[in-house]
């Protein structure tokens, strides 16, 4: 049987096990970037990849404007049940296609230049790490313009020896 990142994502034991040991130790990035958005014009927010939508959910919380997007439609679900929020924060769907032009998109990604398969909790799922640069060409590249990469200590550094990448970009 060949292992998918989604179908890792949207399998029960996954969804349980991620849904409910989610992390909060990037609240200071975040609480720093609500109330810089909280000073300004708020534009419509685009959490990419949100997975469960932990970080929507905060966003939403903090009187943002939001909404989620993310190609694992299971882990949504469950993250909706777990966060209480509607199904209309969290879409499924590519990133370019939702973002209208102005909206203000949240990634976050792995800081560096491996990937491929990882074994971990007994699931496993491709992974790629990527450089400042890079994360900055691909975004231009579909047509957006980052405003903000900030580069973080993974919520759990005692088990993983990387870094991650928080990007806002804005639609052009």
């Amino acid at each position: 049987m060949s292992v998918t990142t989604r179908g890792t994502y949207n399998s029960p034991a996954y969804i349980t096990r991620f849904v409910e040991r989610i992390s909060s130790l990037h609240i200071r990035a975040e609480r720093t970037f609500i109330a810089k958005m909280r000073r300004v014009e708020q534009p419509m927010i685009l959490d990419a990849g949100c997975g469960p939508g932990r970080d929507t959910a905060r966003f939403l919380r903090a009187g943002l404007k939001i909404v989620g997007v993310d190609n694992a439609e299971k882990l949504l679900k469950a993250g909706c049940d777990r966060f209480q929020i509607t199904q209309g924060h969290l879409l499924c769907s590519e990133l370019a296609r939702v973002a209208t032009p102005g909206a203000l998109v949240f990634v976050r990604v792995r800081e560096g230049s491996k990937e491929g398969i990882e074994k971990r909790d007994g699931f496993e799922r491709f992974y790629k790490h990527y450089e400042r640069e890079e994360v900055r060409d691909l975004m231009r590249a579909a047509g957006f313009q980052v405003r903000r990469i900030i580069s973080l200590p993974d919520p759990a550094p005692e088990k993983f020896d990387y870094r991650q990448l928080n990007v806002w970009a804005t639609r052009i």
